[in-house]
């Protein structure tokens, strides 16, 4: 049975999927559990969903690093537990220290608080534990991407659910900015704690920039097995940062598939009576989110309002879950009106089912606007780029100002003009869009999601060996040495094709006799230059990228080389090996395109072009090189499982003689056998 764990924070994000969850336990042999953070794993445990949170895994570091910066950070009256802050501060301060430094940690802490950490290392140690078959997340920074990265590392499939149009911002201090040191007194006498308040010159901080710049960069250029979008518009968006177009599937967001319901099943009289509302007036709605721009946004969508003549206009401001609505209630007694009803624990989908207008920044109730019709208005107070485009996809008015805001809601709601969007009817949901998503997971997790470029497996080998001559065609269990090879890299899932490059040297005619009465495939090329005949191999079989093994190494794990496949392009690599495993059970994963390259140069030794891809991973300057670590179980460097000398054929003849009973013999079983037979000659 296939495991599909989903990684996911915060309640918004937990709709999202749980109704994909839902799907797969009803509807697949699926093995479903999640990780649930902050406001999520009540969500899920209410879904009956298989949930553990962040404190599950606690361990004696994260909890002396995290209990001294939750007991300042946490709020007592939330639904998170305080063994949860716990576990959420100590696992990214653990990690953001070992990346960045004590120092350096502490003023990334200091400015930015929880928005830029990213406890990849963290992660990996979970997803070791886990042992999930693919790994499943949303949108969401921190947590969710460092997860992502994780499973990019150790070769775990991933499928990115995108619940906005596909892009990765920088982030932003979660706090209240200021200008001026008065500024931020004030704020401070008002009540609001220091820790809640920046100076924006503190965000000048070169050692705290850089940081959150690699990170942003390393969040650009992963590449999960599979996203889930929306919407065309989405899946462009990502294109744009050259991410392949077949990884990107438009599946409807699952969130949204019971939008309709919502819209035909709400009475807006019951809404009404519930925030004490006449439910006879017009509604309009502002959907707050934690924005670098929050109070400007917020000031001038309060001018807005007040500009407008239509006395019998009822607003609510709904908060985002991170928002407390204090700076909303400083401003609107600054603009000295009580007219506004802020509202926290309605379900945003009841007020977008009654509202007549929907007012937003960059939240992602735009787009459930969009989907249950209604006529959405947006704000963008900076000379920044919008976050979510709403005009230019055709479902909103931008407006820059208070005066353009109040204009757009005269439109609609006092002069009543039909406005176009015409691009509405394509957000419409067939409320399928879980079961499409579940699908993709389920094929994520069987591995039946084929690499978005030919990937071709080569095997590297000849008869001219000086110390064994002829030793890949000499028998383990009544084979030759080539045939179990050939035979174990064909049950590579993400591979498309295993063929054999040999050379044309005379001695080589009995190989290629009986490789050709066996079916195997093959290339012959140059004796001396292997680079080329590789090269020469590939563009035969119209690889992308190749798999490197020697015929040498007759116990090569074709789990080990999809895992290597799968971090390949998750990692967007050049070049990936993984570490650790025994010597002669490996493989290299590399581009084409960069041994073309290498080919090309002029300053190639004659050892360059023997052992094929020497030459790229002693230029990690030129090419990108992914290092992964091989699981604990299989991790034996020191475990010699080549065939070089007599002495290791023997070694060899012996492990065949004692696991092989016509399937693939584990690595694990291997290592076992050996250490069982060490114990049995003291």
């Amino acid at each position: 049975m296939s495991k599909a764990l989903f990684v996911c924070y915060g309640g918004g994000h937990a709709d999202a999927l749980i109704p994909v969850m839902e799907y797969l336990r009803k509807n697949t042999d699926i093995e479903v559990e999640a990780i649930g953070i902050n406001l999520a794993v009540e969500k899920m445990r209410k879904a009956e969903i298989p949930c553990k949170s962040l404190s599950d895994y606690l361990d004696i570091r994260s909890v002396e690093l995290g209990f001294p910066l939750a007991r300042k950070r946490h709020d007592f009256s939330s639904k998170v537990s305080f063994a949860d802050s716990i576990a959420y501060y100590g696992f990214s301060m653990s990690d953001l220290i070992d990346e960045a430094g004590v120092k350096s940690a502490e003023k990334i802490l200091r400015i930015y608080d929880r928005r830029t950490m990213f406890p990849q290392k963290t992660m990996m140690r979970i997803l070791n534990q886990e042992k999930p078959d693919v790994v499943v997340t949303t949108t969401m920074n921190r947590f969710e991407a460092a997860t992502l990265y994780a499973a990019g590392k150790l070769g775990i499939a991933t499928v990115k659910v995108e619940d906005l149009i596909g892009r990765v911002n920088r982030t932003f201090p979660d706090k209240i900015q200021v200008d001026t040191q008065a500024e931020k007194e004030e704020l401070m006498q008002r009540g609001f704690s220091e820790q809640r308040i920046i100076l924006r010159e503190e965000m000048e901080n070169p050692t705290v920039i850089s940081y959150c710049e690699k990170i942003h960069q390393r969040q650009l250029e992963m590449r999960p097995t599979a996203f889930a979008v929306l919407c065309d518009y989405a899946k462009q968006e990502i294109m744009k940062r050259g991410i392949w177009s077949a990884s990107i599937h438009v599946t409807g967001q699952p969130a949204f598939d019971r939008h309709p319901w919502f819209q035909q099943n709400t009475s807006k009289e019951e809404v009404c009576r519930e925030l004490s509302l006449e439910a006879g007036k017009p509604l309009l709605t502002f959907m707050s989110q934690p924005n670098a721009e929050r109070e400007d946004v917020f000031k001038t969508f309060v001018k807005a309002v007040e500009s407008l003549s239509h006395t019998e206009l009822q607003v609510v401001v709904k908060l985002h879950p991170n928002e407390d609505g204090r700076i909303q209630r400083l401003i609107l007694k600054e603009h000295n009106t009580d007219k506004m009803k802020l509202v926290k624990e309605m379900d945003a989908r009841l007020l977008l089912a009654v509202s007549d207008v929907i007012v937003t920044v960059s939240s992602t109730t735009g787009l459930e606007a969009a989907v249950m019709g209604k006529p959405l208005v947006y704000l963008n107070v900076t000379d920044k780029e919008d976050y979510i485009p709403f005009e230019r996809m055709g479902i909103g008015l931008r407006c820059t100002n208070s005066v353009e805001a109040a204009e757009c809601l005269k439109k609609i709601l006092i002069r009543h003009e039909k406005l176009d969007f015409p691009e509405l009817k394509k957000y419409v949901t067939d409320g399928k869009a879980a079961v499409r998503v579940g699908e993709l997971i389920r094929k994520a997790a069987r591995k039946e999601l084929k690499p978005v470029r030919k990937v071709v497996i080569i095997v590297q080998a000849r008869m001219g060996s000086l110390r064994l001559p002829g030793k890949v065609m000499k028998t383990l269990a009544g084979k030759p040495m080539i045939w179990h090879l050939v035979n174990r890299m064909r049950q590579s899932k993400l591979a498309m094709e295993v063929i054999v490059a040999t050379s044309e040297a005379s001695n080589n005619a009995s190989l290629k006799e009986y490789m050709t009465k066996a079916g195997i495939p093959w290339y012959e090329g140059s004796e001396t230059d292997v680079l080329k005949r590789y090269v020469e191999t590939a563009k035969k079989s119209g690889a992308e990228v190749i798999v490197r093994v020697t015929a040498d190494n007759p116990l090569t794990s074709a789990v080990c080389i999809d895992q290597m496949i799968e971090s390949h392009f998750q990692m967007n690599a050049d070049y990936t090996v993984m570490k650790g495993l025994p010597i002669g059970v490996t493989g290299e994963v590399v581009n084409l395109e960069v041994l073309e390259n290498v080919c090309g140069k002029k300053d190639l030794t004659q050892t360059d072009r023997e052992h094929v891809t020497l030459y790229v991973y002693e230029h990690p300057d030129e090419y990108k090189i992914n290092y992964m670590e091989a699981p604990k179980e299989i991790n034996s460097p020191d475990t010699r499982l080549t065939v070089d000398t007599l002495e290791d054929f023997k070694r060899m003849e012996d492990i065949y003689e004692q696991l092989y009973k016509g399937n693939d013999i584990k690595l694990e079983d291997v290592l076992s056998y050996l250490s069982f037979s060490r114990l049995e000659h003291r």
